[in-house]
């Protein structure tokens, strides 16, 4: 198994994983110099779960949890490197 064959796994047909670029810079003492420009790399999306059990115990903390994650989204979104 190699990252091609991670790049091919699906999940219900979805891709898991995706190629993406690290820019030069990102992670100094892992990227000489010397080195190519940008690394790719392979990344997978993120979830978050909450259980029924916690939110209805824990009102205001799962309102912030669903700003706080709807804030990040925003933020997130015009960072993609994808090619």
């Amino acid at each position: 198994m190699d990252d091609h064959d991670l790049n091919n796994a699906r999940l219900a047909g979805e891709k898991i994983y995706q190629y993406d670029y690290l820019p030069r810079g990102t992670y100094p003492r892992l990227q000489p110099r010397a080195a190519q420009p940008e690394i790719q790399t392979l990344t997978a999306g993120s979830s978050v779960v909450v259980s029924d059990a916690w939110a209805r115990l824990n009102p205001q903390a799962y309102r912030r949890v669903g700003h706080a994650v709807a804030g990040a989204r925003r933020d997130f979104e015009g960072l993609s490197m994808l090619r």
